[in-house]
């Protein structure tokens, strides 16, 4: 797993960014923290809680994590305005072209 820069993270886990980071990197527990990352296949992005990093094989995956949310409304309303912003930059839908780059 891999963390994109500039991360996108709720006002409530700013203070706690690289806590948070660093629990999810070793599989410790926490509770209502949701984790944005580029999507697998056809899926654009996926949108994971914070037990799921628990399991080995996830966290060994190559995932690039994008976000940090409190909740997942909080999830879905970054990556809408996320997604908002980045058509406006490039003009272009290929969102996963954009972390590539």
């Amino acid at each position: 797993m891999w963390f994109y820069h500039p991360l996108m993270v709720s006002e409530s886990l700013k203070k706690k960014e690289k806590k948070i980071c660093r629990k999810l990197k070793f599989g410790i527990g926490m509770t209502n923290v949701y984790v944005i990352v580029l999507g697998s296949g056809t899926n654009l992005f996926d949108i994971y809680h914070c037990a799921f990093f628990k399991f080995r094989f996830l966290r060994r995956r190559r995932l690039c994590v994008i976000g940090l949310a409190d909740s997942h409304d909080a999830a879905v309303s970054m990556l809408a305005e996320f997604m908002g912003n980045i058509y406006q930059k490039t003009g272009n839908t290929d969102f996963k072209s954009y972390f590539e780059a």
